[in-house]
């Protein structure tokens, strides 16, 4: 995958205009756009470690002032997003179930509350296994 950023000199002293993947995000004062783009350099440089990967980063400018910032990283993640609809009381159910096993928030606005998200990583990675013995004891597991 590639993420390209462009800062291009718009023609007045010190002003700039940011391009993200061909598009025009940011206009203005040299110091306003160069700190949007190293901060979206660096959540996206953080985001693609966060989820695995090894960023590229490669930085050229060329002879009319054009800074020109690659970040290329092989595609995929280690994470993958799925979407599930659960009843109120199936998501109570989860949220409660998190809380009885602290299974906090490393990240996000929630960071340090218990989190159905939280509860899922650790189940997924073998951390915690759910298992209810009246539901399963004397029955044997279908092929």
């Amino acid at each position: 995958m590639k993420k390209v950023y462009k800062l291009v000199p718009t023609g007045e002293p010190f002003h700039y205009t940011l391009y993200v993947n061909s598009k025009p995000v940011l206009t203005g004062d040299s110091s306003v756009v160069h700190t949007r783009l190293f901060n979206s350099l660096h959540r996206t440089i953080s985001a693609i470690q966060q989820h695995g990967g090894e960023p590229d980063v490669k930085t050229i400018v060329d002879k009319d002032g054009v800074e020109l910032f690659t970040v290329e990283w092989d595609g995929g993640s280690k994470t993958e997003m799925r979407c599930i609809g659960l009843s109120a009381e199936a998501w109570i159910a989860l949220e409660e179930l998190a809380e009885a096993t602290e299974s906090i928030a490393r990240t996000g606005k929630n960071v340090g509350k218990p989190s159905w998200r939280a509860l899922i990583r650790r189940i997924a990675d073998g951390e915690l296994q759910i298992v209810q013995p009246e539901q399963t004891a004397g029955k044997n597991p279908s092929p």
